[in-house]
């Protein structure tokens, strides 16, 4: 049987017919099944699979959706689809309107944007050649996609990027000066610690005889001084009788015979291991580097109304050069 007339199925059952001239001789030739007629079932089977495609579907207004009833309009999509995603992804952590975000920023609101929050941004803050994009597309603002809002939100904001590492600046600051500074003092402290150790003073006394002696009559020898790398060598110096004995191990066994208080002057140096490991050099970069961040921060926003809090910080950062050069 058909069913009734207005109505369509739901859904088409897509099988692969049988041709006709394939039936015969096959399973489907014969018609012996008398409940193969179902016109009785024919009202069930309309009230479950099929719809009458002029009524209203519930919980939707007749018309809903663009005017005239016509289809919804397509979002505009000016991105590539992986750019894109990955904005939309990184966005939905923030939990933030774009007017949120956009306020934050420029009002150094570090209670709604994160240190965490500002290294993302820097990774979704638009590109040159999409501000272009962005300043190119004369369409409708609403009609572009969630991405697309984003960055147009954020290429309205003038020098968006400074201002963003501004932030970040204005964060760290106190924390990465702090950390320097405590270096700074430590290693401070350790070199007068050596400095003023006279049983270290002795010890190097005695090591600069020894040495004068194994250079004698050479360039090498008659030396006021010497590195205090130096000093490692006299462990690579091996007696010609015993190789197990070195020029160190003579320089201790002598010291123990003529100055034996001067043994233990690493008491005198207590505290100098953790100074030790650090290296000069890596503390100069260190606050090179957070000068150099400050000063190409002042040069760049100098064109802006520079927050307090970074106007604040840039002056710290002056002063402690001074104080560590």
């Amino acid at each position: 049987g058909s069913a009734q007339p207005g109505v369509v199925p739901k859904k088409l059952l897509h099988w692969k017919k049988v041709p006709m001239k394939n039936v015969e001789g096959s399973l489907w030739a014969e018609k012996s099944v008398a409940s193969s007629d179902i016109t009785e079932h024919s009202n069930e089977l309309v009230k479950l699979f099929f719809e009458d495609p002029n009524k209203t579907k519930p919980g939707k207004k007749a018309g809903a959706g663009t005017e005239g009833g016509g289809k919804k309009p397509k979002v505009v999509q000016l991105l590539d689809l992986k750019r894109a995603n990955n904005i939309a992804i990184t966005l939905s952590r923030f939990k933030l309107s774009n007017a949120e975000i956009k306020q934050a920023i420029l009002k150094l609101d570090s209670t709604t944007l994160t240190f965490d929050h500002l290294q993302m941004l820097l990774t979704l803050l638009p590109t040159s050649d999409e501000m272009k994009m962005l300043k190119a597309y004369k369409g409708d603002h609403d009609m572009l996609g969630v991405s697309e809002r984003f960055l147009l939100t954020m290429a309205r904001i003038p020098k968006v990027e400074a201002r963003v590492q501004g932030f970040i600046f204005k964060l760290e600051f106190n924390s990465r000066k702090d950390d320097l500074k405590d270096k700074v003092t430590l290693m401070a402290s350790t070199a007068k610690k050596v400095m003023d150790s006279t049983k270290l003073k002795g010890i190097l006394e005695i090591t600069l005889a020894l040495g004068n002696f194994m250079n004698s009559g050479h360039s090498l020898g008659n030396a006021q001084g010497c590195s205090i790398e130096s000093l490692l060598m006299l462990s690579g110096i091996r007696a010609g009788t015993n190789k197990k004995i070195t020029l160190m191990h003579y320089l201790a066994a002598l010291v123990a015979t003529k100055e034996p208080h001067l043994l233990d002057f690493a008491h005198e140096l207590r505290g100098c291991k953790e100074a030790a490991a650090m290296a000069v050099g890596a503390l100069r970069l260190e606050l090179a580097q957070l000068l150099q961040c400050g000063d190409e921060l002042a040069k760049t926003l100098a064109d802006i109304a520079m927050p307090r809090e970074v106007r604040v910080a840039l002056s710290v950062s002056l002063s402690l050069s001074v104080s560590l050069s």
